[in-house]
């Protein structure tokens, strides 16, 4: 599989926003209580509806899959992320390449980006 068929399956996803159904609140009878619901928002001739993105069996506790079922939840986030430090990897590989006067101040701004991602990520 080449590197660009690789990028395009990552980004051939139902679009962001996605949530864990009820977000600690009570969930929906139609599937068993210890099934958390990942949802994902959208629009048709009716008005908005929610699609159901995935659903979290497992988990030890219910901590646990609720856990599970946030990260789950945080993936299109999580993506958009890594795409944004990816372009920030690529700026910083052209800086080395070519313009060394600006790599401290390059340097610097990857750190706090990369701090403030992690950061985000870790909500």
């Amino acid at each position: 599989m080449s590197k660009q068929t690789e990028r395009e399956e990552l980004t051939a996803h139902t679009p962001g926003n996605w949530h864990v159904e009820g977000d600690g609140k009570k969930r929906s009878s139609e599937i068993e209580p210890q099934h958390i619901r990942i949802l994902s928002p959208h629009a048709n001739s009716r008005g908005p509806i929610e699609k159901q993105i995935a659903v979290v069996y497992y988990g030890e506790t219910d901590s646990e899959r609720e856990a599970n079922a946030r990260l789950i939840a945080a993936a299109p986030e999580l993506l958009a992320e890594n795409k944004r430090l990816r372009a920030l990897v690529q700026r910083w590989r052209e800086v080395i390449a070519g313009h060394e006067k600006n790599a401290e101040g390059w340097a610097k701004e990857f750190e706090s980006e990369s701090r403030a991602a992690l950061a985000g990520s870790m909500k």
